[in-house]
């Protein structure tokens, strides 16, 4: 699992590959067939993330749910959702909060 576990709830799909030298924080799910290499991070600091299936997070790539500097205190925290068939490469950054399928992020 994530070699940082501050308050997770890491929810991992059979089928799933995830380093033991990755940080995952917050309330994160990963899909089937999702690999997630060394050194990524997975941070779920302003709400949920939910990764989908056949998913690859390469070295140093990161994804992170955070409310936008305009977002009002108190605000309902949204729930990103990166879906199926997509290739984060190495040192890529999402902040999105939606990414649909077949994407490849540099």
């Amino acid at each position: 699992m994530a070699s940082q576990k501050t308050k997770s709830s890491v929810k991992i799909s059979p089928g799933a590959v995830v380093c033991d030298e990755s940080e995952i924080i917050g309330d994160v799910t990963i899909g089937t067939r999702t690999v997630i290499h060394p050194k990524a991070k997975i941070i779920a600091e302003d709400g949920p993330i939910i990764i989908g299936e056949n998913n690859i997070i390469e070295e140093l790539a990161c994804i992170i749910n955070k409310a936008p500097a305009t977002a009002s205190p108190g605000s309902p925290q949204a729930v990103m959702i990166i879906g199926n068939n997509n290739v984060f490469e190495v040192g890529s950054c999402i902040l999105h909060r939606n990414l649909n399928i077949n994407k490849n992020i540099e």
